[in-house]
């Protein structure tokens, strides 16, 4: 519970590592930041895992130029609660990354309202798995070029 507002500036990480982690609680959650990564499988720009209410929003710009993943929503845990929003202007991965949504349970949803971009991906550019009772995803533009994948992979859901 409680919140927690990050209101400008910016986020960079590269290596190995995930630039914003938000793992599991309640509270509402505001990054107005521009995260940039460059980082390298198994690093990610944005990892969201077990969440179980309350609110998590990206409202900066999120890109991704290495070949870890833009986003990853639910990988170890799936969130079970709350909304999890990516409303910022852009939404780029470039590097051979994708984004993914490993699993999203009970009341959780997922608003991807940004426009999304995924240049040469080296496998699945967008993966939607595990989207389970009441949960949602809904996702505004989408552009997949590249993949060496499927351009979008919905599945289990």
């Amino acid at each position: 519970t409680g919140s927690i507002a990050i209101l400008g500036g910016a986020i960079a990480n590269s290596g190995t590592g995930d630039g914003v982690v938000v793992s599991g609680g309640s509270a509402t959650i505001g990054v107005a930041a521009n995260i940039s990564s460059s980082a390298t499988v198994p690093g990610i720009a944005v990892k969201v895992d077990g969440t179980t209410g309350g609110s998590v929003t990206f409202s900066g710009s999120v890109t991704s130029t290495g070949t870890g993943n833009l986003f990853a929503i639910g990988s170890t845990l799936p969130p079970v609660g709350g909304a999890i929003s990516f409303i910022g202007s852009t939404l780029s991965a470039t590097g051979g990354g994708g984004a993914v949504v490993t699993g999203l349970a009970g009341t959780a949803t997922l608003n991807v309202t940004a426009p999304l971009s995924i240049t040469g991906a080296t496998a699945t550019g967008l993966a939607v798995a595990n989207v389970a009772s009441t949960a949602s995803a809904p996702f505004g533009a989408v552009t997949v070029s590249g993949a060496t994948g499927n351009g979008i992979d919905i599945t289990n859901n």
